[in-house]
């Protein structure tokens, strides 16, 4: 993996991370507004359930972007190689 293809998913995810907190925010203000009395029953609008599918279809977009962040994180890695070395300065 290049550094300009790695810069590119990390910047891809902080967007959809923004899109997920933006469509979070509308979901919690519509919800907010909704009546919050014992025994009421609530009806989901249409336009209550879009915000609730757009928040679901941001995390899994997110979480997509995430994981071939990670693959590309663990693909670029590079092992560890231990030398051992003799505290004696004369071996």
């Amino acid at each position: 993996m290049s550094s300009t293809t790695g810069g590119l998913t990390e910047a891809r995810v902080a967007v959809a991370r923004r899109s997920l907190e933006s469509a979070r925010a509308h979901l919690d203000d519509a919800v907010g507004t909704l009546p919050d009395r014992e025994g009421d029953d609530t009806m989901a609008t249409p336009a209550l359930l879009a915000l609730l599918l757009n928040a679901v279809a941001a995390r899994r977009h997110l979480a997509d972007l995430e994981t071939v962040l990670a693959d590309q994180i663990e693909a670029n890695a590079r092992p560890l190689t231990l030398v051992a070395r003799s505290r004696d300065p004369q071996p």
